[in-house]
């Protein structure tokens, strides 16, 4: 995504071996928070995989404090949460 000709944000999604599409990676730079930016990301990701045929999209964030605002852009899209989770860590 461009905005005054500078890259803004990306997003990419794959289709999984169950026919789910998966937003896999996505962010909007900070300069450009706030404007509606990843919103309309997601729009243009859902709709691209309407076209190929996907039947159930999905997206996931992190549970802390710096992924309020990607948690917040899900729900304005429309996700629903389905399930927590949490990943552990092992310091080697």
């Amino acid at each position: 995504v461009l905005a005054d000709g500078k890259v803004a944000g990306f997003i990419a999604y794959k289709i999984r071996d169950n026919g789910v599409g998966e937003i896999t990676n996505n962010a909007v730079d900070s300069a450009f928070r706030g404007q509606g930016i990843g919103l309309k990301m997601y729009e243009f990701i859902l709709d691209k995989m309407r076209a190929d045929g996907v039947e159930y999209a999905m997206v996931s964030t992190g549970g802390d404090d710096g992924h309020a605002p990607a948690r917040k852009t899900c729900e304005k899209a429309g996700f629903k949460a389905f399930r927590p989770s949490r990943t552990y860590y092992q310091k080697l």
